[in-house]
């Protein structure tokens, strides 16, 4: 068990992304040695890493120069648009895949006490079979990033049984708040509060009544690092999110509350390869590493325009990104 993450020293793999650039900011906080691994940020914070490794994770000498020496291992690379994946899914499950054992096989290597991997609780399970879904659910992705997701976890299984690797997986719901950038594939809650906020239409995918479950970036990096020092036994997968269901529509309900106005919206057909609801159950996590989220989410929201307003502004670009969900 690892007691304390002060003075440890923590490689945050894909730190230049919105997950890994809070991580970062919350292991510093915990007083570790914090490397980071991956491209700068868009959107840097005050606290920089102690070391920063500016490299592709292909870069398989690069990793493992980042890797010596380190005791902790927080992987949290990701698409930036998942559902792109099913247009290429030789090259989602080839790269991901290789990457991603070339990382748990160095992390052997270098006998990291534990790794933490950031998988998908969005993407994992497929089309509900009960709500919310628990660690139990049985696992149909729908997308070549679910099945990507998957496949490294049951590597990390393997290499439990195999070398007993210590390893810890976060299914982690749809993070949204401040730094996350409104011009990516991901991120619906920025991109429609980006839009509101210039009072552009929202494109939304089929009616918008598809549900989600939606947690704040700093409740997310508490659950990741609680993780980190968490005394497991036989249980190495938790679900992390809010355990709410949300609508599009009712994210665009919750915006015109906070704009005081209006908001248009554009209805498309629906996107394929898309599941109506889901919801996690984030029961063990409760109970194991003593992790709850805590920022209410009409809290979360103000926190997140209030940080792209004062960010973007209205002199902003007002190009068109692809629709919202």
């Amino acid at each position: 068990m690892i007691s304390s993450l002060a003075g440890k020293r923590c490689l945050v793999i894909g730190a230049g992304g919105f997950i890994g650039g809070h991580l970062c900011d919350e292991l510093a906080l915990a007083g570790a040695h914090v490397s980071a691994f991956g491209r700068r940020p868009r959107f840097p914070s005050s606290r920089m890493p102690d070391v920063w490794f500016e490299y592709d994770a292909r870069n398989v000498e690069a990793l493992r120069v980042a890797l010596a020496g380190t005791d902790i291992v927080f992987h949290v690379l990701g698409s930036a648009d998942p559902t792109a994946s099913n247009y290429n899914v030789s090259n989602a499950l080839l790269e991901t895949i290789a990457i991603d054992g070339t990382i748990i096989d160095l992390c052997i290597a270098q006998q990291v006490e534990r790794l933490v991997f950031v998988s998908s609780g969005g993407t994992v399970y497929g089309p509900a079979q009960y709500l919310p879904i628990d660690e139990r659910h049985p696992t149909n992705p729908l997308s070549a990033y679910g099945v990507a997701k998957l496949c490294v976890e049951k590597i990390l299984q393997l290499q439990k049984q195999l070398v007993d690797m210590d390893y810890i997986i976060l299914r982690v719901a749809n993070p949204y708040g401040p730094r996350q950038d409104p011009h990516r594939g991901q991120g619906v809650v920025a991109k429609l509060l980006y839009r509101a906020m210039l009072n552009e239409p929202i494109d939304i995918w089929g009616d918008g009544s598809a549900v989600r479950d939606y947690i704040y970036i700093s409740d997310l990096v508490r659950a990741i690092v609680a993780a980190s020092t968490a005394k497991l036994s036989l249980e190495r997968t938790f679900n992390i999110g809010s355990g709410t269901g949300r609508s599009v529509n009712d994210i665009v309900t919750a915006a015109e509350m906070l704009l005081v106005r209006r908001v248009q919206r554009h209805h498309l057909s629906q996107k394929s390869g898309m599941v109506s609801a889901n919801v996690l159950d984030c029961s063990r996590a409760h109970a194991m590493l003593d992790w709850h989220p805590t920022i209410a989410w009409h809290d979360g929201l103000s926190q997140t325009l209030a940080w792209i307003t004062g960010y973007y502004g209205p002199l902003e670009d007002r190009s068109r990104d692809e629709p919202v969900a």
